[in-house]
């Protein structure tokens, strides 16, 4: 990649924010939390997802808020409140940076939730060292189970009984045909309003104010089946009517389908791409698949920057004006 005006022509989206390497810029001379809590984030990746707490005045934390910023212009908030971060593959970032993120909007006094939907190789839990269940893949499994325990009061509920009552697979694998019967989505529909009075009681709150967290909770044996759009959408709605920001991490995007699925309940998505392992071949093929999707992608996080890379892009916008 020759400059961030090449990114934003091959792609179409705008680069919304530019992080440098963590591990480059931080080292510790910005800490400010007490030397008690210092134990707790020894673990490198818990340090990256909390450097904007942990270190507020170095470059990295800086990039974060300039992130925040732009997002607000955008209409964060306001326009649009649940917001997808995802990456073309592992390794990229886009746990740090939907922590990050997370952080400096909850530091303005915005009620955030982070839901994991990594429900394969989440990481969530460890940055903000809570504990991992119950969380999503526990809440999927309670509108499933509340299905199956359903009294058969009627002839399509007895159907409903009757599918169910099989396997969980053979149940998930129904939910996915075209039909003009609606039976089961009301019955999704009555499970979600018999359950959602307590989704509460699988939040956590962090150690950030303003901030809470749906981990990933216990595996789904099925978490291909159990994350569909018939099923997910209720959860993010009631999310959104509950939070100011709902920030959804994810499987990276070219692995798992999931995270399509995900995208298309979103009102927007942000892509995080590590410039040091950019392929353009990749990246157009994350552009398809988000388009097909009928994805709203807001733009991208290019991370990992040396900070002489950012200065050499950055200065490409004031020499040229």
């Amino acid at each position: 990649m020759e400059s961030i005006e090449d990114l934003e022509k091959l792609t179409k989206w705008s680069v919304l924010a530019t992080i440098p390497s963590i591990d480059m810029v931080s080292n510790g001379k910005h800490k400010t939390v007490d030397k008690s809590q210092r134990k707790l984030f020894k673990n490198i990746r818990t340090k990256r997802g909390l450097i904007s707490s942990l270190e507020p005045k170095s470059a990295a934390a800086e990039g974060y808020r300039m992130l925040r910023t732009n997002l607000q212009f955008l209409g964060l908030g306001e326009s649009y409140r649940t917001i997808l971060v995802t990456s073309n593959s592992p390794g990229e970032g886009k746990s740090t940076t939907i922590a990050n993120l997370a952080i400096t909007l909850a530091n303005l006094g915005n009620k955030v939730l982070i839901v994991d939907a990594d429900v394969r190789v989440p990481t969530l839990h460890t940055i903000f060292n809570v504990k991992a269940e119950p969380g999503l893949g526990d809440l999927l499994k309670g509108i499933i189970k509340y299905i199956n325990n359903m009294e058969p009061a009627s002839e399509e509920k007895a159907l409903i009984r009757d599918i169910t009552g099989k396997s969980e697979l053979s149940f998930l694998r129904d939910i996915h045909k075209e039909s003009d019967d609606n039976f089961i989505l009301d019955a999704l529909g009555e499970a979600w309003n018999q359950i959602s009075p307590s989704v509460s009681d699988l939040l956590q709150a962090t150690n950030i104010d303003n901030l809470s967290i749906l981990t990933s909770g216990s595996k789904l044996e099925y978490p291909g089946e159990l994350i569909t759009r018939k099923v997910m959408k209720p959860i993010l709605q009631y999310f959104k009517n509950n939070f100011d920001i709902v920030l959804i991490d994810s499987a990276p995007l070219l692995l798992i389908p999931d995270t399509l699925v995900i995208s298309s309940l979103v009102d927007v998505v942000l892509l995080v791409l590590d410039e040091n392992r950019f392929d353009e071949q990749m990246l157009l093929q994350a552009k398809n698949r988000l388009r097909n999707a009928k994805a709203n992608v807001m733009g991208i996080i290019l991370n990992k920057l040396e900070q002489s890379t950012i200065y050499k892009k950055y200065s490409y916008y004031y020499t040229s004006n």
